[in-house]
């Protein structure tokens, strides 16, 4: 769940089919009017059932006399290639070679996931199935994209969890870090394989960096939780969701509190649109810094957290090796072992747990749709803690 930092909306398109038959103008399948036939109901000659048709159902005859059809449901594997209405039909394709849908009626398919140096192919794509990778663990390594396995390091190296190459003992490790924010492009379907999460601008190695973390705790959108963690706050929202404040970096909160207020649309699940908002915190950072990650040491962690007026699922999003893994939640506080976090929540099969020990870059808070609009009147971050 997963994809996400910025306000991404979308818009759809109305098509607009003119024509004429005997006098009769039809805009988008609707008679508007003209001269009588055999059909003619209330007054507007062809219509058929059409008018009288139920949200997802379609009159496939024009006769009003029949009943109306449920629309075609796309499985996962299919795209819908053109969107039902009350006068067609949904019409689905199939996914290409390196592309999937998980679930029903998706409006495109997602392509697969790549494994980056640090990890390995846990299992292969499918057209119904994303790319799962894992992390390399300590003393093993790989150093390239999609790799089968990870290698050992040789006798007089050693590697960090997650390591694209091995090092000399005392070396220290560390990456180049990544730019800071909370940038995905695509979360919608908490989607097939994303979410609203952050951006996956680079992955600094868990031991590097210099920082100043002091468990100060939270300031004007930047939230020092102890001596290890400490990084900016961002906000993210997917599909017309709605939140305020609307940024990538810490600089728009003020105060002691890490709290947005959400207008999220229902969910469209004829056009697969599932909006989704999230408040999210950087693990490692210094203010204005690089983006770093920390490994996810001990049993597990403690959130404090708040999603006052949610009415869908509410879920914790931990990030690592540029996937996300997230945990269904139901009340405040929560303690959760890694193990709790897995790959995609929504997927009732396939699911892959965080691995102890494994690269973590950033976590949210995310708010996720249903069939009714909701009004969360505070999402948020309160408290972290890193259990021992």
């Amino acid at each position: 769940m997963p994809r996400h930092r910025y306000l991404a909306t979308w818009s759809s398109c109305l098509l607009l089919a003119l024509g004429a038959c005997e006098g009769v103008v039809v805009v988008d399948d609707v008679d508007l009017g003209g001269s009588g036939g055999s059909d003619q109901t209330g007054g507007m000659a062809g219509q058929g059932n059409e008018a009288s048709c139920p949200s997802g159902t379609f009159d496939h005859d024009g006769r009003p006399s029949t009943a109306c059809q449920s629309w075609r449901v796309c499985d996962p594997g299919q795209y819908v290639l053109t969107s039902p209405s009350r006068s067609r039909d949904r019409e689905c394709a199939a996914c290409t070679t390196g592309t999937f849908t998980s679930r029903e009626n998706e409006r495109q398919c997602a392509d697969w996931s790549d494994c980056e140096p640090g990890q390995a192919v846990e299992a292969a794509g499918t057209t119904t199935a994303d790319r799962l990778c894992r992390i390399c663990p300590s003393d093993t390594f790989s150093d390239d994209q999609n790799s089968s396995d990870c290698a050992d390091c040789p006798a007089d190296l050693v590697s960090e969890p997650g390591s694209s190459a091995c090092e000399a003992v005392g070396a220290g490790g560390g990456g180049t870090g990544g730019a800071s924010g909370g940038g995905g492009t695509d979360g919608a379907s908490g989607g097939s394989g994303g979410s609203a999460s952050g951006g996956d601008e680079g992955y600094g190695g868990a031991g590097g960096g210099t920082f100043t973390c002091t468990g100060a705790g939270i300031l004007d959108g930047y939230y020092d939780a102890d001596t290890e963690h400490c990084g900016e706050a961002w906000t993210g929202g997917t599909d017309d969701a709605m939140i305020d404040p609307p940024c990538g970096s810490g600089t728009c909160f003020v105060g002691d509190e890490l709290c947005a207020s959400v207008e999220l649309p229902a969910w469209d699940e004829a056009e697969a649109h599932y909006p989704q908002a999230v408040v999210g915190w950087n693990f490692r950072q210094d203010p204005g810094g690089a983006l770093q990650n920390v490994t996810a040491d001990g049993s597990g962690i403690t959130v404090h957290y708040r999603a006052d007026g949610a009415t869908g699922a509410v879920r914790l999003v931990i990030s690592s090796g540029g996937t996300d893994y997230c945990a269904d939640v139901t009340t405040s506080p929560v303690t959760l072992e890694w193990s709790d976090f897995v790959t995609e929540c929504w997927d009732v099969v396939g699911h892959v747990p965080l691995a102890a020990g494994a690269p973590i870059k950033h976590m949210m808070v995310m708010a996720n749709s249903n069939d009714e609009p909701q009004t969360i009147t505070d999402l948020c971050l309160d408290a972290v803690t890193f259990d021992d």
